[in-house]
């Protein structure tokens, strides 16, 4: 008898633990979607034209780099075959992808794989608090995913569910980016289809998160990648589809120093067990065709890694069908910097500056009055130039607390280490509500050593879901008016 009432109370005790949690995940995952607006709000329809899509079709698997650079329906045009883009967001990790699509698979198909090439993306990488984003609205996407994704997913339950409910009290702070980084902005493909005429980009490149094309930064992670990545690619094949490699748009600008393309290359087709069916060469592009990152074409520019990317499928898999791609077009020419700056800020007076090579001015350093103020705000130029950026170790020693960029600034990066040697910067205000703006430091690279130090940016902006702002999601509250 007394044993019997231990297991009961045993029992009893497991499920009062277990209810709360199952509690929140079933709100969580059951409540009204508050990311459907969001750029990861996309990932839904991609998985159902994955599974609607008719007869063999040609899915390509990657990042926001196929997002952003692919003509579907001109690639069918030159194949003769459906095409799915099946990319969306590196943040979310390509093993997500690949896990998605694998029940999709089918006797036919063709599948390039077409990932950005970045540690983090060549990896075994997974963002819970993303996906449980992408998956807003649509529980059933976590279906296939393996039992130690979920796991993690239920270690981000609570703080996801939080989210959602402070949306759910106060709509108007539900994430609703406008432009091009929302889910209005995807064609029925799943392309990007939002105009993107010109390069965006302060210096035509996003030099704070050059793309590595260095085999020495591939490590383990990548090993344990190449093993899943290879089971994929096996499975594939027993299903009757054929698997092949391609490359993905690289800025020319934007590629860091120490490249070995020959090494990379040689690394990747040792470990990666499928045909690569193009030239690296090809797809590392003139600064004219991107957009708003090194991976991000734009409009010329996805036309013209179409065109290539048909050509190399067309020879690889033989498909007679489809027309010849025509002459591509060339870059568009890249816009000229108005740096002129013909207003007065008085806050121009506790900052130091020097030229960039473009003509705009970057915050090197501080006056003697700067550095001992304990707050400080942006200015928006100085003797008649633009403020354009904030250099590394811009405030080191001084007395900064709080560092404020206005609205109205004319800032569009922040260099990796800008808080390097701040020992007091606890406070980073982004008043600047149209995140794409502003490019941040790579991941980890603000310098800073306090613990306690937070980025605060305008209620809705969704900084924490933006392109390049996800990787400092951890520290960024949403919070001004």
């Amino acid at each position: 008898m007394k044993k019997t009432k231990i297991i009961i109370l045993s029992l009893l005790s497991v499920i009062l633990i277990l209810l709360p949690i199952i509690s929140i995940s079933l709100f969580a995952l059951l409540s009204p979607a508050q990311y459907d607006n969001s750029f990861v709000g996309a990932l839904d329809d991609k998985v159902e034209r994955l599974k609607n899509t008719d007869g063999n079709r040609i899915i390509v698997v990657g990042g926001s780099s196929v997002a952003f650079g692919l003509d579907s329906a001109l690639l069918e045009e030159y194949t003769g075959m459906p095409v799915v883009n099946f990319g969306l967001y590196a943040a979310l990790g390509t093993k997500l992808m690949l896990d998605l699509s694998r029940p999709e698979i089918r006797e036919g198909d063709v599948i390039v794989l077409a990932p950005e090439l970045d540690p983090e993306t060549l990896s075994l990488f997974f963002s819970a608090e993303n996906t449980l984003m992408a998956a807003d609205g649509s529980p059933e996407l976590l279906g296939s995913l393996p039992a130690g994704d979920l796991f993690k997913l239920f270690g981000n339950m609570w703080g996801f569910a939080k989210d959602k409910l402070g949306y759910m009290r106060h709509p108007e702070t539900k994430p609703s980016p406008e432009g091009v980084y929302s889910s209005s902005s995807f064609n029925e493909y799943g392309d990007i289809e939002y105009p993107r005429p010109e390069n965006i980009m302060h210096g035509y490149a996003d030099t704070e998160n050059s793309v590595k094309l260095d085999p020495a930064c591939y490590g383990d992670a990548f090993f344990e990648f190449a093993d899943y990545l290879n089971r994929y690619i096996r499975y594939a094949e027993r299903r009757g589809a054929s698997v092949y490699f391609s490359f993905c748009p690289i800025n020319e600008m934007g590629v860091a120093a120490g490249a070995d393309t020959d090494a990379l290359v040689g690394l990747l087709k040792d470990n990666i067990d499928c045909e690569f069916i193009s030239d690296i060469d090809n797809y590392i592009l003139e600064a004219g065709y991107f957009y708003d990152t090194n991976f991000h074409l734009n409009d010329t520019g996805v036309t013209v890694r179409t065109m290539r990317l048909a050509r190399d499928i067309k020879l690889a898999h033989t498909i007679p069908e489809g027309v010849v791609p025509r002459e591509e077009p060339e870059a568009p020419a890249l816009p000229g910097a108005d740096n002129a700056y013909l207003g007065t800020d008085e806050n121009a007076k506790y900052f130091t500056y020097e030229k960039d090579e473009w003509g705009a001015l970057v915050i090197v350093g501080l006056t003697e009055e700067g550095r001992s103020q304990t707050t400080l705000t942006v200015p928006l130029g100085a003797d008649g130039i633009k403020v354009r950026s904030i250099a590394a170790g811009a405030f080191s020693g001084s007395a900064l607390e709080v560092l404020i960029i206005p609205a109205d600034a004319n800032i569009e990066r922040l260099e990796n280490g800008m808080a390097r040697g701040a020992e007091n910067l606890r406070r980073l205000d982004i008043l600047i509500p149209v995140r794409e703006n502003i490019t941040p430091p790579a991941k980890g690279s603000f310098g800073n050593e306090r613990a306690d130090f937070k980025i605060h940016t305008p209620v809705g902006s969704d900084y924490r879901g933006g392109y390049s702002w996800d990787r400092h999601s951890d520290i960024i509250i949403e919070d001004l008016k």
